[in-house]
């Protein structure tokens, strides 16, 4: 069984792909986009801006796309983005994997980093054996804005000043999964959530 890991050239790829070998599976890191395939589950990581990711995918998208509709996809923060269509933090297509755009989060702590709880809006495999409400660790100024409230995975509130913004966390259609938090920095739950994608991926291609 294999899991690809984009390298988009930027940022730490050790944790994810420790991540990934403590399931026992083997992680391939891809520098290009054609070297993602084949593979029995692929990761998009998250560091980096929407206008690079997009640059990395650069003529070859279209097939990219097509070739993950047909693999279980996990994307982490920036990944999570490039899974929807196009996004306000600059120019550049997403793989449109999951209708919808990314928007600016709109709060007094922008960056929002730190840990903040987690809030389950439907079932999904990720989830599988996390408790609800768990914390998971956040690094961004962005947010999935999905077309159909049907893709929303999870959803997280947070303070902002006296109030508080309740944005989508987790985004989820069919094989294809995003979450805005990095799984990879966030602790026991986060490294069982990317064992939850290893086996649900395993199931997939019937791998052992």
């Amino acid at each position: 069984m294999r899991i690809s890991i984009a390298s988009y050239g930027v940022g730490n790829m050790h944790s994810i792909t420790k991540a990934v070998e403590r399931t026992g599976v083997a992680a391939v890191i891809a520098k290009t986009p054609a070297e993602l395939f084949p593979a029995d589950g692929i990761i998009l990581p998250g560091v980096g801006s929407f206008s690079a990711g997009s640059r990395w995918f650069a003529g070859q998208r279209e097939e990219a796309a097509r070739l993950m509709r047909e693999t279980p996809v996990l994307g982490i923060c920036l990944g999570c983005q490039l899974l929807l269509e196009d996004s306000e933090e600059g120019s550049g297509r997403g793989l449109g994997l999951i209708p919808g755009n990314v928007k600016r989060l709109h709060t007094n702590k922008v960056p929002n980093m730190g840990w903040e709880r987690v809030s389950r809006t439907a079932d999904s495999i990720l989830f599988n054996g996390i408790p609800e409400d768990e914390p998971f660790y956040f690094v961004h100024s962005y947010i999935p804005v999905p077309s159909d409230i049907g893709d929303k995975a999870a959803t997280t509130t947070m303070k902002d000043g006296d109030g508080s913004v309740t944005f989508t966390s987790a985004i989820a259609r069919g094989n294809i999964f995003g979450v805005q938090f990095h799984p990879e920095k966030s602790s026991t739950q986060g490294l069982r959530l990317i064992s939850n994608f290893v086996d649900h991926s395993r199931r997939i291609c019937r791998c052992r």
